[in-house]
């Protein structure tokens, strides 16, 4: 059996990513308490930050 492909929607992403910025919690509380790996997240970030200019 295979494992399906979680999809996550852009206001998730954006909410993870300003809550994240906010510097209330750290990456790896955020990602936790998400069920996600803190790299995604920081991909996340990254592309969030690129794309804001």
């Amino acid at each position: 059996m295979s494992r399906k492909r979680r999809n996550f929607t852009a206001k998730l992403k954006s909410d993870l990513v300003l809550e994240l910025l906010k510097g209330e919690k750290d990456l790896n509380s955020i990602a936790t308490e998400n069920s996600i790996q803190p790299n995604l997240l920081r991909n996340w970030k990254k592309e969030f930050l690129d794309k804001a200019s």
